[in-house]
């Protein structure tokens, strides 16, 4: 099953937990999204049948100020490329 969580209904019962997205998490989420995708295009195009994905910094999935970090990213490309017969997983790990 490939569902996507709304992480943004989850942020609104819990904001006073959440982290703002500085200006650096911006950054580390933009570069993550395009690693992930030539990963992603380089296995579709090699037959590869799974890729793993484990990250170390993924905080929540989602900022105070609404932006959505790396876990959310993370579902919508194993919702696209889980049809393309790709098993995409992804562990979230945060300290």
């Amino acid at each position: 099953m490939n569902s996507i969580i709304d992480l943004s209904e989850i942020a609104k019962d819990n904001i006073k937990y959440l982290d703002e997205a500085k200006l650096h998490t911006q950054y580390k989420i933009k570069y993550v999204h395009g690693y992930i995708k030539k990963w992603l295009n380089v296995a579709v195009n090699s037959n590869v049948k799974s890729v793993t994905f484990i990250d170390c910094m993924c905080n929540a999935g989602v900022y105070r100020n609404g932006i959505k970090g790396t876990l959310d990213l993370c579902q919508v490309f194993r919702h696209i490329f889980s049809n393309k017969f790709i098993a995409f997983t992804f562990i979230p790990i945060s300290f």
